[in-house]
């Protein structure tokens, strides 16, 4: 029989969810092997799946640095704020 949920804590909530599947993880569980993932992948990136291309180049070949400057739009930062010593007694 089917019983509603208790407010706050109950023991059969799964908080975090479902951990993800890592192609490690995949490999270990499913048993593949990394030649069939790898195959896998490219026939999936093949069909038009982005996401598989993705995967597929960011393992064999590295990601670039991604350098992101939003704040000073390539400027040098100086800091103008003077050091407050507080003792304490």
């Amino acid at each position: 029989m089917l019983k509603p949920f208790k407010k706050g804590f109950d023991e059969r909530r799964n908080i975090k969810g479902q951990p993800a599947k890592t192609i490690e993880r995949m490999i270990e569980e499913g048993g593949y092997d990394m030649a069939e993932v790898i195959a896998m992948l490219h026939k999936k990136a093949a069909g038009g799946d982005v996401r598989a291309a993705e995967v597929l180049l960011s393992y064999t070949y590295s990601k670039p640095k991604q350098n992101i400057d939003m704040t000073t739009q390539g400027d040098k930062i100086s800091s103008n704020v003077p050091t407050i010593i507080i003792s304490r007694k």
